[in-house]
């Protein structure tokens, strides 16, 4: 969603009946490989992460939806987690 808005304002002709925004440069990151020193870490005393074999985005959503019926702090926790660090690439189901 929020990709679309973005693109919508890039093309979109400014309301004075300009150009709309000029993009100049886009960039992609994208990884290669797996860093060794990588090790599994615990989500704040739920499932256990192994970031080598498990997608962590998925594993975060997974576990928000398994503790969502406790109304803990835990659920809030991954849900800024994820809010923060996914971006526009996936949905949360807020």
């Amino acid at each position: 969603m929020r990709g679309a808005i973005i693109a919508a304002t890039i093309l979109t002709p400014a309301s004075d009946g300009g150009p709309g925004l000029r993009v100049i440069r886009a960039v992609r990151l994208m990884g290669d490989g797996t860093q060794p020193t990588l090790r599994s870490v615990s989500l704040r005393r739920g499932r256990v992460l192994d970031p080598r074999s498990d997608d962590p985005f998925l594993a975060m959503i997974e576990e928000r939806h398994r503790v969502a019926a406790d109304g803990s702090r835990q659920e809030r926790f991954l849900k800024v987690t994820l809010r923060t660090f996914s971006g526009s690439r996936i949905s949360t189901d807020t």
